[in-house]
């Protein structure tokens, strides 16, 4: 028999202690990244809270209008890059 871990509790309480755990800045993160004009009007916090791994956008020909799904957007830094390339179509 197989567990939904991806409605556990129990992981959902990992994850939330660890990154709560994180201390300081991490927009170190963010700014190696990312160019530092797609990061110009992401909320400080955002950038303050990033502990991604890749800047996937820079792969991604988003085009005004289409609709973006951000899963797993941590402090939201994709979200907000792909909400201002989509515009307010998409």
């Amino acid at each position: 028999m197989s567990r939904d871990l991806m409605h556990s509790k129990e992981l959902k309480d990992l994850v939330r202690d660890a990154y709560c755990a994180i201390e300081g800045d991490t927009s170190l993160v963010a700014r190696t990244l990312y160019e530092p004009a797609d990061l110009v009007g992401v909320p400080e916090v955002a950038l303050r809270r990033s502990l991604g791994v890749n800047n996937h956008l820079r792969f991604a020909d988003i085009m005004a209008g289409e609709t973006i799904l951000d899963l797993g957007c941590g402090g939201g830094i994709d979200a907000v890059i792909a909400a201002r390339r989509i515009g307010p179509t998409g």
